[in-house]
């Protein structure tokens, strides 16, 4: 597991205190929507076994 820069600052930018977006979460949802599929709703379809993760994981490993 590598660390974010966002996660390791507690969402907060280590100088100023602005709030900062989570890199993480950004890349998750691309992955999840281009992996795993979305709820008409919004809500991740299978974000609970991270079907998404392990497809992006597949392609780079046997893939590329």
């Amino acid at each position: 597991d590598a660390d974010c820069f966002c996660c390791s600052n507690d969402h907060r930018h280590p100088h100023t205190g602005e709030e900062l977006m989570c890199d993480r979460f950004l890349v998750y949802s691309m992955l999840n929507e281009w992996y795993g599929g979305m709820q008409a709703d919004g809500s991740c379809e299978n974000d609970a076994d991270n079907v998404h993760l392990k497809q992006f994981d597949h392609l780079v490993r046997e893939d590329l």
